[in-house]
């Protein structure tokens, strides 16, 4: 019979609240992939790796422990979820948009000195653009390679898959690509509100995700599980090799000739293993888009109507509704009166005059 205190801790936490710490989400995105990692790492590494006291712990016991690493782990890994796919995305190969400030200068004993970190550090980071900026070229070439297939005036079987890849791998305009694969499949479901309703679809989309039925949401939530999972297998993947490659360097399983077949054989199976699954990320963050685009297709009208604005009649008008969306989003400025539904009107489509949308940035 349970004691007091662990009735009380069961209700305090509640199955709810048990349910919300392992949700499918983290058990299937997060922790087995970490958790069937470890287990393999565990089990091809030399015994004395690992501590005496796991050596001599029973097998369960040794589950228990690898459980509750995983368990730590994986929360570990939703919390840098985001960070993981924007590197995935190739964001951190692009130069910023806003040029960093110059450096400032430091005044100490009647001595100026200058800040001389961002010139050390200058060359590894103009290399890191160079690479970026080639990486990108190379989907550029693709891209208008499609693009030109996409314009033939015939109908083809070619131009037919060409314009099925851009609209599915690609973002709308040459400018928005990454270096990426798998950033370009993101950026293509992002940009597709702006391509089709002149409506900044990262800026919107937590106001659509708010509008989702439930079924929509069930839909939603598989999609981001099963880009999580794969997502954290690659580094789980990669991590446990680079760990397993140093391990066996440590503790050699034989001769120099054994250790160098060994350790051959690690990198062939991790980077076999770690192609794949970026493969199959970029797989699933092209479902994840679908659902992303049908929220958009569905919702925007309602998005419309609950912010207050008239319906639109003409593609004109929802261009407008958008675009002063996007500036309410993004720069915090007024809707416009000319897109508001007048109140107490009984036409919900009359328009209360006032001034032209404002001038973009």
């Amino acid at each position: 019979m349970p004691s007091r205190s662990q009735t009380e801790i069961v209700g305090w936490l509640g199955l709810s609240d048990l349910a919300g710490l392992f949700s499918r989400k983290f058990v299937v995105g997060f922790f087995i992939p970490v958790f069937f990692a470890s287990l393999a790492w565990a089990q091809l590494v030399d015994s004395r790796t690992m501590p005496g006291v796991y050596r001599d712990a029973s097998k369960g016991t040794q589950i228990l422990v690898l459980g509750g690493f995983a368990v730590l782990v994986g929360y570990l890994l939703s919390g840098v979820h985001y960070s993981a796919v924007r590197f995935l995305e190739g964001y951190w190969l692009q130069a910023p948009s806003i040029p960093p400030p110059p450096d400032l200068a430091i005044t100490k004993a009647g001595r100026t000195f200058v800040r001389t970190r961002s010139r050390m550090t200058a060359p590894l980071v103009n290399a890191r653009y160079r690479l970026g900026d080639r990486m990108r070229q190379r989907w550029v070439r693709e891209f208008r390679w499609l693009s030109e297939l996409d314009r033939a005036p015939e109908v083809s079987p070619q131009r037919t898959a060409a314009s099925r890849r851009l609209n599915s791998e690609f973002p709308a305009q040459e400018a928005n690509l990454l270096p990426t694969r798998f950033g370009n499949v993101i950026r293509s479901f992002e940009t597709y509100p702006r391509q089709r309703y002149s409506l900044d679809g990262i800026a919107a989309w937590p106001r659509i995700a708010t509008l989702l039925s439930d079924g929509e949401r069930t839909e939603l939530e598989d999609a981001t599980t099963d880009l999580a999972f794969w997502l954290n297998w690659l580094l789980s993947v990669t991590v446990s090799g680079v760990a397993l490659f140093a391990e066996r360097l440590w503790h050699r399983p034989g001769g120099v000739f054994a250790t160098i077949g060994v350790e051959l054989a690690v990198i062939a199976a991790t980077t076999l293993l770690a192609t794949w699954m970026y493969r199959q990320s970029i797989s699933a963050a092209a479902r994840w888009g679908q659902p992303v685009r049908a929220g958009f297709d569905m919702h925007r009208l309602g998005l419309y109507e609950t912010l207050g604005l008239r319906a639109p009649l003409t593609q004109e008008q929802e261009q407008e509704n958008a675009r002063a969306i996007g500036r309410l989003v993004a720069f915090g400025e007024r809707l416009p009166d000319q897109t508001r539904v007048a109140a107490g009107s009984s036409d919900e489509h009359e328009k209360i005059p006032g001034p032209g949308p404002a001038t973009s940035n």
